[in-house]
């Protein structure tokens, strides 16, 4: 719970108080969600009491969840605020980008 809050704490930091560009918000965001993630993964693996099926279960669902996201969605690019556009892969690799499903 400390790492979630010191995270939510943070973000809001980088976002409302300190005045840098946008660029620089969304950096500073993404950086502190994917560390807050690894620490609270390394929390539940190796300082909780959770039963080891169960700390198996959280590690198995985040590498599958992850695995599954990138088999998923591929970086076609960024913005101009650095905030990546996906591009979602169909199964037969037809590639389906988010201008393609605005023309639909």
């Amino acid at each position: 719970m400390v790492i979630f809050v010191v995270a939510v704490l943070t973000v809001f930091y980088f976002r409302v108080i300190r005045e840098d560009s946008q660029q620089w918000r969304n950096l500073y965001t993404m950086e502190i969600c994917v560390v807050a993630t690894i620490l609270l993964v390394l929390w539940a693996m190796f300082l909780s009491r959770l039963r080891r099926r169960v700390l198996w279960l959280v590690f198995g669902g985040v590498v599958g969840l992850i695995g599954m996201l990138s088999a998923m969605f591929e970086i076609h690019g960024v913005t101009g605020d650095l905030v990546p556009i996906l591009e979602g892969v169909s199964p037969g690799y037809c590639r389906i980008s988010s201008s393609t499903l605005r023309d639909v």
